[in-house]
């Protein structure tokens, strides 16, 4: 009896194992897996499951781009200097401090007398600290300053420029992948209805209810198709290594857009109200202020100069030693320099007409850039009015084509024209789509509507 017990026993702690054992590796299995995400293949292969793509949107690249660009720390070191230039500017306000020292040994053998000998001595030499102050240079020193601080102005909006340019170049490939993507995907569903429509047609040519020439159709639309998808691929293919090149994004990135369309647009005279807002045309205006000031710097030529100095000896020896400092002033009036002050004055009255016009120059583009971009962006929202209402037709059309083709009452023909039509119609509507998207962010940046610092922000707005 006790060796049946015993028996009994070892056969029960034998079956509570059976039972808690592959629980408990199921356990560790589970754990490892949230650990280590891992895929387990036929054959007992176990690999790790690849991380998904990043999604991307148009801020993301935006931001991307700009940080990749060199022409943000050119745009910033160009500001840097115009800093520079303001406080070289400014300097001519404060005094000039300065240490000197000289020595002078001279021949006294010609000397007539004793006394004169002692008047003329061999030997000067002093050390001693000079301190030297403007007081009047014609107003020189503060129209320098004034157009330094407008040469900043113009490459702060310089550096604008350049952001709503990268803005505008990345916004333009972003959609252009975008529409190109969905242009091979509505291609693939256009390929896999007409290959459907092979195998059909093929089926029912073998036993007679359909015509060979109504299979070649088939066929040869099929090949149409397959030759557009190879070409769009193509240029899709372009277009992303263009944009990875411009964004610095990985090659694997998956981009993304919410919105359908774009807001609808507002009167035109709205949008043109900003026109002075852009950077460009900012930019031209800061030049022309710069310009005004320096025709008054190269007026100054003609004004006198009053100045004072003052030197203080800390050691002196020779016919003024004793005289332990020094003070004077200076009145410089300019009387005839070769028409030098004249010629720059008439060369910075050049430069200004020059900006005159060319601030006429750049709002007349700038007017033309956005009445470019709301144009576009009208029409496209106009198409996507009519052509939501197109798709809708055709495929109502292509659905009883089809079915009429069940029944006898219509050809083969007919039914590939329908399908061909609400295809069409279906990718017109998708470019159509991402056209106005595009315009969109286009008259954005024309009208300077897009906040870059938001953009560069992390969790700022800005599109």
């Amino acid at each position: 009896m006790k060796i049946a017990d015993r028996n009994n026993e070892f056969f029960n702690i034998i079956g509570r194992m059976v039972i808690i054992v592959p629980r408990i590796l199921t356990l560790i299995a589970l754990t490892f897996s949230f650990i280590c995400p891992t895929t387990l293949k036929a054959g007992g292969a176990i690999t790790t499951t690849p991380e998904p793509a990043p999604v991307v949107t148009l801020k993301d690249a935006v931001r991307s781009a700009l940080a990749k660009t060199e022409a943000v720390p050119l745009g910033e070191a160009r500001i840097n200097q115009a800093d520079a230039r303001i406080d070289q500017a400014r300097s001519r306000f404060f005094p000039a401090l300065s240490f000197g020292a000289n020595f002078q040994q001279q021949d006294a053998s010609g000397v007539l007398s004793q006394q004169s000998s002692n008047l003329f001595g061999g030997r000067q030499s002093y050390t001693r600290f000079s301190l030297s102050q403007s007081i009047y240079e014609g107003g020189r020193d503060q129209s320098a300053l004034s157009a330094s601080k407008f040469d900043k102005e113009v490459q702060r909006q310089n550096l604008s420029v350049a952001g709503y340019a990268t803005f505008t170049n990345v916004a333009r490939g972003f959609y252009a992948i975008l529409s190109g993507e969905r242009e091979a995907e509505n291609l693939n569903k256009t390929i896999a209805f007409a290959d459907d429509r092979v195998k059909e047609l093929r089926n029912r040519a073998k036993i007679g209810r359909s015509r060979n020439i109504e299979l070649m159709a088939a066929q040869a639309q099929l090949s149409v198709l397959e030759a557009q998808l190879a070409a769009v691929e193509g240029q899709l293919v372009v277009a992303r290594d263009q944009f990875i090149l411009t964004t610095g994004l990985p090659q694997e990135v998956r981009l993304m857009e919410k919105r359908e369309k774009p807001d609808p647009p507002k009167t035109l005279d709205e949008y043109l109200s900003h026109l002075d807002k852009r950077p460009d045309v900012a930019a031209v205006k800061a030049q022309i202020e710069s310009t005004k000031h320096s025709i008054d710097t190269a007026k100054a030529g003609h004004l006198p100069s009053i100045g004072v100095a003052g030197n203080y000896y800390i050691t002196r020896e020779g016919t003024q030693q004793g005289n332990n400092w020094d003070v004077g002033g200076t009145l410089t009036l300019p009387l005839f320099a070769g028409g030098l002050v004249k010629a720059q004055v008439r060369e910075t009255s050049e430069k200004l007409i020059e900006s005159e016009f060319l601030l006429k120059q750049t709002r007349r583009q700038a007017e033309i850039s956005i009445r470019t971009a709301y144009n576009n962006l009208l029409s496209a929202f106009n198409q996507l009015k009519a052509l939501d209402s197109a798709l809708e037709s055709t495929e109502d059309n292509y659905r009883e084509q089809e079915k009429n083709y069940r029944f006898g009452q219509a050809t083969n023909l007919d039914v590939i024209q329908a399908l061909n039509t609400f295809q069409d119609t279906k990718r017109t509507l998708d470019k159509t789509r991402f056209l106005a998207l595009s315009a969109w962010a286009e008259l954005k940046a024309a009208t300077a509507q897009v906040s870059l610092a938001q953009v560069m922000s992390e969790g700022g707005g800005g599109l």
